[in-house]
C-alpha cells in the first residue's frame, strides 16, 4: 500500500536525521501500515508539500532501536510510542508535488493523517517520478550532482535508481554552525532556519575526517552567499574583510547583496580554512 503523510517540521529535523542516520523511526499507532508500505511524507506549515519518498522496512516495534535524540526524536530503548522503521528512497526536486496539485487529483480537505494514495492521486504521484523524480542527495545545495555515481540507471518507466554518497554528520555540523552565528548568515543576518546553509570553506571532498565536521570549517550562509562563496566568486581576508572576484561585475552585486564593506568575524582556528579558500578556490584575476 502507498500512504501520504504529514510531518510537521517544526518538531523534528527531517533532513539532517535523514542525512546522518539514514534510516530513522516513524510514529504509527492507529493506521494499517505495515512493512513493504511506500510512504509519500507531506511537509506541512511550510512547503505544503510532498517531499520525500520512503519505504518501510521493519515491522511494529515498541521500542526505538534509533538514536534520533538530537534532531527531536527519542533515546534508543525508550517506550514511547509503536513505530516503524523507514527508509528514504527519494527526494522530489523544487517545491516537491505541491498541495494545490494534490487537491487537483482527488485529496480533499487538509492532510492531517495518513491518506491512502490510490486511484487518480495515486497515479498522478507516479506521473510526476516519471519526469522528474530523482534520489535524495547527501547535502541540500552544496553538492548538486557532482556527488551523484555514475552508475545511475532507468528500472521502469516509474522508477530511477542511483547511487549517492552520504556525508555523516552533516546535520550536526549545521546545528554548531547555527548555534555558533546565532541562527543567522554571516554575511547578511539573514535568520530564517528553514533557508541557511552549512558551508564548508575547505570544501568537503579535500578535508580530512576531522574537518569535515569542524565547526571552524564552516560559515553559516543564506543561499545566495553560500553559491557565491562556494563557486569562489567571494572570500575573505585574514581580518575578515571580504574580497569580491572580477568575475563579478557591479550589477551582480548589487543584486545578490554583496558590498565592498562586508566582513565576517574569523577566529584563529578558521583563519587557517580561509586561506584554504583564498588559495584555492577564490576566483583571482588571473
Amino acid at each position: 500500500m502507498e500512504w501520504i503523510i504529514p510531518y510537521n517540521p517544526d518538531g523534528y529535523l527531517l533532513d539532517e536525521a535523514f542525512q546522518d542516520l539514514g534510516n530513522i523511526e516513524w510514529r504509527f499507532d492507529r493506521y494499517k501500515i505495515k512493512k513493504g508500505d511506500i510512504l509519500y511524507i507531506y511537509v506541512s506549515h511550510t512547503s505544503k508539500a510532498i517531499r520525500y519518498k520512503c519505504l518501510v522496512v521493519s515491522d511494529k516495534r515498541t521500542k526505538t532501536t534509533i538514536d534520533d535524540y538530537i534532531y527531536g526524536g527519542n533515546h534508543i530503548g525508550e517506550e514511547p510510542y509503536p513505530c516503524f522503521e523507514i527508509q528514504p528512497i527519494g527526494y522530489y526536486p523544487g517545491t516537491g508535488i505541491k498541495y494545490e496539485d494534490l487537491k487537483k487529483h482527488g485529496i480533499n480537505g487538509s492532510i492531517q493523517g495518513p491518506v491512502k494514495a490510490i486511484g487518480e492521486i495515486g497515479e498522478y504521484i507516479r506521473g510526476i517520478e516519471a519526469r522528474d523524480f530523482i534520489l535524495k542527495k547527501a547535502d541540500d545545495l552544496e553538492e548538486e550532482s557532482k556527488e551523484l555515481s555514475e552508475d545511475v540507471k532507468h528500472l521502469s518507466g516509474y522508477d530511477i535508481d542511483a547511487v549517492v554518497k552520504s556525508r555523516r554528520n552533516q546535520g550536526l555540523f549545521r546545528k554548531l554552525l547555527i548555534d555558533k552565528f546565532d541562527g543567522k548568515c554571516c554575511l547578511c543576518g539573514l535568520n530564517n532556519k528553514w533557508l541557511l546553509v552549512a558551508s564548508h570553506i575547505k570544501p568537503w571532498r579535500e578535508s580530512s575526517e576531522k574537518e569535515k565536521v569542524s565547526v571552524n570549517n564552516g560559515l553559516l550562509l543564506c543561499p545566495n552567499h553560500d553559491r557565491l562563496f562556494d563557486e569562489g566568486f567571494i572570500t575573505f581576508d585574514e581580518d575578515g574583510k571580504i574580497m569580491i572576484s572580477s568575475d563579478l561585475s557591479d550589477e551582480d552585486c548589487q543584486l545578490l547583496n554583496v558590498s565592498k564593506n562586508m566582513c565576517i568575524n574569523l577566529d584563529e582556528e578558521t583563519k587557517q580554512f580561509m586561506k584554504y579558500h583564498r588559495e584555492n578556490i577564490y576566483n583571482t584575476e588571473d
